[in-house]
């Protein structure tokens, strides 16, 4: 009864709560709506499944869909959305209307065959060229085309089954029962609730971008102008080519065709499944959407499209794409660098290749690039205009102050030069060219200051421009004033701390005594990510003292949603100005992830502004130097001469702390094409041959592998002299087990204890005639069970008990050598006292644990067999760390570099043992998937195929076997997705 008593006000309220439900329940005629009231308020109706993808019109004809109210594009179906954000925000007045588009006419027609002369470089025609045929023959069937980018994808006549595959959305299921129809469903962005036909009442309103006012404006004056003028006479890049005879010629348009046809059957599965959307999952035949939902295969396909003479499927997504709203995304941040590379960059590659301004119907693409680009300008407003890297585009978070934050990934704050450099030669606007040159004086700044590594940065860089142990510094003097304060008079509130980190108090924020971690007392709401100087919701981190707390466990492969650093009141006066520095402790120094594109955008930018900036050149020199002093590096293989880039990791003090991975990673084969085309311009021929090599590496590592496909990340043993270098295997198996000598050491000890094991059996009468002879199989073979049965028994008290469970496990620690125990007294006791019994028949489990034998560990020879028999470790490899494959396009890029800087169509013949790896072991129906393991012969799909494939991998095999004036490096220029801007002439 007590227990009733006490809950008996929670009952009465239950009961009333109860009532009121049903009495609402009544004065709805909506059932969902009767809920709307009730700790909601937004009545919107949850959504447990989505409708199926529809078909596209077959008719071409104009869509029956109307454009989403506000105008925005839909690019996220079927995804129940969050409740709108708080405070809600109105929707912009001046939002486009997105008319609806008329669809294009298929080509039925398409011929079974296709003339790979046929694809001309925009503006310039092949020597064997004629009109493209826009047809494939990857797919047997004509899909039916679609000209909205809001059309749902379709699975044709039989629905697609099961969930989407999107690892950052929760996407409901589809309803299988409801099959292909064109009923007006409306989507909205983040924030608006499902809801079928044209409306809803209680539908929220969505966020869209508005051009902000700036914190931080630059004076017209000090904007940087782009270089123009007349270009300086650069090298040629390209290999003079001859007339190639017939057979070649052949060979060469042989597959060239084929690649041509995988790439339509990507195009295809995606147009069909995925269309409007980011990414495809070739195997499920559905979508993803990792990025804003921008559709970012259809953006970074469009030169590819065009290049390989897909007219047809070109002008049909050059139609979506005037349908894209860069406004709105249901993402909280953009990406800032995949934006910028894939939409930006695709965007302006497409306007160039298609003709440029010479073609009316395409300015869509340049005015859609200026649009996005508008949204991205918001993110250098900072005070020293370094760039947020992810960006909380929504206008309540823009309208306060931020810094760029202390700890972003190289890569991504140094590629954003070419995209809008080629923007603001396009547009004649110099503030897009001023936005990227600030960030080059920057590393140009910090290069010529110095970094550890003379030449090249850290993958972890601080860009908020603060100088935190000046900053430190100053708090710590400020402690004997506060302290002397606190003697004075009492506070009145806790605006002081009792020992002096008052500056931090007087702001609203907590502070750890121990480590000076500064947290926030902001009653907003936490942005993910965002740090605050006067307002924090992550620690404020400290450079230069030991005491201050900073982030040091960014990982470059991993989205770390940088968003910078927000000013509160008075941190200008808080803040001593400083330069780049390392955004961490311990630095990390490599050619991979996280830092390689910055350093390939140093002579692709020279390219691009015509030589007409001289820094880029020198900034180039200095990196190249310092590649090939730190990280470059022989790997020790059999009857090959290659090279690969290691990476460096140090606290400062290389020279003595500096520890090197002699890793072969799949991102760095990007330095081969770098080196090659640098080496050509800035005439280096030494730089070439090193190209040669570093590429030559890469076509090593695929045809080492099982499937023929190179891993993402592994490591091999380096060679000490990189001019002469035979392959060891002793060499070898001493770094495949580094326990060699300890491995062998337990061996000796094993044998003594069986030895002694055979004394202590004698003495007890025990032996049998097998051991007598000196063979103890039969014990061996026990040892593992019995050990364990007895190691479970046994008190923990019992004599021997130091060798209870002597198991040897591979490539684990050895464990001490065991005791000797000649005490038949004890042993005596022990089976006494034993749990399992004393009077059993069966010999073997009488037999105390010191007097059974353990496993029989490893040699190491056998350790080192075995390792390579199932790990299946071609010989120089020591790990296969990241044994997937994700589509990437870096090896293959290299090989065209040497091809066409070389013109030796042995690359060529590289190249196709790559492609047709490749496509052996990732096509699908509806594509292709990245692979888990490139270790089996037969690895399983990951469901994914990212944008560059598209865009860069089936591009680059492509171009390998097109003409060599088909998109010629002495004309173009790509950048690191692949995208072609043209060079100035």
């Amino acid at each position: 009864m007590r227990g009733f008593r006490r809950y008996r006000a929670f009952v009465a309220f239950a009961a009333i709560a109860l009532f009121i439900l049903y009495r609402v329940s009544f004065s709805s005629e909506d059932p969902w709506d009767r809920f709307k009231n009730v700790g909601s308020t937004a009545g919107s109706r949850p959504v447990d499944k989505a409708p199926p993808p529809k078909a596209p019109p077959s008719n071409h004809g104009t869509s029956d869909h109307a454009p989403l109210a506000g105008g925005s594009t839909n690019l996220r179906p079927d995804v129940k959305q969050p409740s709108p954000p708080k405070p809600a925000i109105e929707d912009d007045p001046r939002k486009p209307k997105i008319p609806d588009l008329t669809g294009v006419a298929s080509n039925d027609g398409h011929a079974d065959t296709y003339n790979p002369s046929s694809a001309v470089t925009p503006g310039k025609s092949t020597s064997d060229s004629h009109s493209p045929n826009a047809a494939a023959a990857a797919d047997d069937d004509d899909d039916d085309h679609s000209s909205l980018i809001n059309q749902k994808p379709t699975g044709g006549d039989k629905p697609s089954t099961g969930t989407a595959h999107d690892d950052t959305l929760n996407i409901p299921d589809r309803i299988l029962d409801q099959g292909s129809h064109h009923d007006a469903v409306n989507h909205g962005s983040l924030g608006d609730s499902y809801s079928e036909g044209a409306g809803h009442a209680n539908k929220p309103k969505q966020d869209h971008w508005k051009k902000p006012s700036q914190h931080f404006p630059i004076p017209t004056e000090s904007i940087a102008p782009l270089p123009t003028g007349k270009p300086v006479n650069i090298p040629t890049i390209q290999f003079a080519f001859g007339k190639e005879t017939p057979e070649v010629q052949k060979v060469r348009e042989a597959r060239l065709a084929k690649v041509r046809a995988e790439a339509v059957r990507a195009w295809k599965g995606y147009r069909k499944y995925a269309f409007g959307h980011d990414e495809l999952s070739p195997v499920t035949k559905k979508y993803r959407d990792p990025f804003c939902g921008w559709a970012a295969t259809l953006v970074d396909s469009l030169d590819t499209l065009w290049i390989m003479g897909l007219k047809d499927e070109f002008e049909e997504a050059v139609k979506a794409v005037a349908e894209i709203d860069f406004t709105t995304t249901p993402k909280t941040e953009i990406p800032v660098f995949e934006t910028t590379i894939r939409y930006l960059g695709g965007l302006l590659a497409a306007y160039d290749v298609s003709g440029g301004k010479t073609v009316s119907t395409h300015k869509v693409l340049l005015d859609k690039a200026v649009e996005l680009a508008e949204i991205l300008m918001g993110v250098f407003d900072t005070p020293n205009h370094m760039p947020i890297l992810f960006y909380n585009w929504r206008p309540a978070a823009m309208e306060r102050a931020k810094r760029a934050s202390s700890s972003v990934n190289l890569a991504e704050l140094g590629s954003l030069s070419m995209e809008f450099t080629r923007l603001a030669q396009l547009t004649k606007e110099n503030k897009y060219y001023d936005a990227i040159d600030r960030i080059t004086n920057a590393l140009q700044e910090w290069q010529n200051r110095g970094t550890t590594l003379a030449g090249i940065f850290p993958d972890s860089v601080d860009a908020a421009g603060c100088n935190r142990t000046a900053e430190a510094e100053r708090i710590s003097a400020m402690q004997n004033e506060a302290a002397g304060r606190a003697q004075q008079s009492t506070p009145k509130s806790s605006t002081y701390l009792e020992n002096a980190k008052g500056r931090a108090h007087a702001k609203g924020f907590s502070v750890d005594e121990g480590d000076l971690a500064v947290t926030s007392h902001n009653h907003q709401d936490p942005v993910p990510g965002e740090s605050y100087l006067g307002g924090s919701q992550n620690n404020v981190e400290g450079k230069g003292s030991s005491n201050l707390v900073r982030r040091t466990n960014y990982a470059a492969e991993t989205w770390d949603p940088s968003m910078g650093l927000s000013l509160g009141s008075g941190s200008e006066l808080d803040c001593i100005p400083q330069g780049l520095t390392p955004g961490g402790f311990s630095e990390s120094y490599g050619m991979g992830g996280g830092q390689d594109s910055t350093y390939e955008y140093f002579p692709k930018q020279y390219l691009l502004l015509g030589g007409l900036e001289s820094k880029y050149k020198t900034m180039h020199q200095k990196v190249a130097a310092a590649v090939k002093k730190w990280l470059l590096f022989r790997p020790m293989v059999p009857d090959r001469d290659l090279l690969f880039s290691a990476k460096v990791t140090t606290r400062g003090h290389p020279v003595d702390d500096a520890r090197t991975e002699y890793e072969v990673s799949h991102l760095t084969c990007f330095l081969g094409g770098m080196f090659g085309m640098a080496g050509k311009i800035f005439n280096e021929p030494d730089d070439v041959e090193i190209a040669k090599r570093l590429t030559d590496g890469c076509v090593w590592a695929y045809e080492s592998m099982p499937s023929g496909i190179m891993p993402e990340g592994a490591y091999v043993v380096p060679c000490t002299n990189v001019k002469k270098c035979a392959f060891n295997e002793t060499l070898w198996w001493q770094a495949l087990d580094p326990l060699a000598a300890t491995r062998d050491a337990q061996l000796d000890d094993y044998y003594k204890r069986v030895e002694e094991l055979k004394a202590l059996r004698a003495q007890r009468g025990h032996a049998t005639d097998e051991e007598e002879q000196g063979t103890h199989k039969f014990r061996v073979s026990h040892a593992s069970s019995k050990d364990e049965k007895w190691a479970k028994a046994r008190p923990d008290d019992s004599a021997g008990s130091d060798n209870d469970t002597n198991h040897f496990k591979r490539a684990a620690l050895p464990p001490p050598t065991p005791e000797k125990n000649t005490d038949r007294t004890a042993l005596s006791s022990f089976n006494q006292n034993s749990p399992l019994g004393a009077t059993s028949d069966d010999e073997d489990e009488q037999i105390p644990l010191d007097m059974t034998l353990p496993a029989r560990p490893q040699s190491h020879k056998e350790y080192v067999q075995d390792r390579i028999a199932n790990e299946k470790l071609p010989p120089g490899f020591t790990d296969i760390r990241f044994s997937s494959y994700i589509l990437r396009p870096e090896a293959i890029e290299s090989v065209w570099y040497m091809y066409r800087i070389t013109g030796d169509t042995t690359w060529q013949d590289k190249g196709w043992k790559m492609f047709e790896a490749i496509i052996r072991h990732t096509q699908t129906e509806a594509g292709h998937s990245a692979i888990h393991d490139v270790m089996r012969s037969n690895p399983d799909k990951k469901d994914e195929m990212e944008s560059f494939w598209l865009a860069e991998t089936l591009k680059y095999f492509f171009l390998l076997y097109s003409t060599p004036d088909v998109i010629s490096l002495d004309e173009w220029v790509l950048n690191t997705e692949a995208h072609p801007f043209r060079r100035p002439s």
